[in-house]
């Protein structure tokens, strides 16, 4: 029996909004100015902080696309460099 939590409707479900959600935070971070967005300790080191938002992002459409190989079919390095590109 395959008791992970990605068999569960709810959680496959799920991925696609949590997608959209995590790419409209990414576009705010990144399009309005630095005035409007509050500091914050975790975003000091500048690279940590695109490391985490985009590679999150790249981490939550690889789960949606190993969780859903009937849906997309694509490789984990086109994945992996969409989240690069983005």
């Amino acid at each position: 029996m395959n008791s992970s939590i990605f068999n569960y409707k709810i959680v496959k479900g799920s991925l696609p909004w949590m997608i959209s959600i995590w790419t409209i935070i990414i576009l705010y971070l990144t399009l309005a100015p630095s005035e409007v967005i509050p500091e914050s300790s975790i975003f000091d080191y500048d690279k940590f902080g695109h490391m985490a938002v985009f590679g999150g992002w790249t981490f939550l459409v690889g789960l949606f696309t190993i969780t859903n190989p009937a849906k997309v079919n694509y490789s984990m390095r086109l994945i992996a460099l969409t989240g690069f590109l983005f």
